[in-house]
């Protein structure tokens, strides 16, 4: 089984009442700044989140022992 790697990023996203920050790890792939992804909330998309930062490196199993959230973009 091939090992996924994670990062943790920080994302921004501009709305009618200004900016909204969020962090989380996503899989490597996805992790490149200016990047806008969209991320799956219960039934819907949020569209419109732009990587603003890319932090430190784990795998997928480290980052469950760790009980860090992480989410799955689109």
């Amino acid at each position: 089984m091939r090992q996924v790697w994670f990062r943790k990023c920080s994302f921004v996203k501009s709305t009618a009442d200004g900016r909204v920050t969020q962090s989380a790890w996503v899989p490597e792939k996805f992790a490149k700044l200016g990047e806008v992804l969209k991320f799956k909330d219960d039934d819907s998309w949020d569209e419109g989140w732009v990587v603003e930062f890319v932090g430190s490196r784990k795998t997928e199993r480290e980052v469950e022992l760790d009980g860090s959230e992480w989410m799955e973009p689109l």
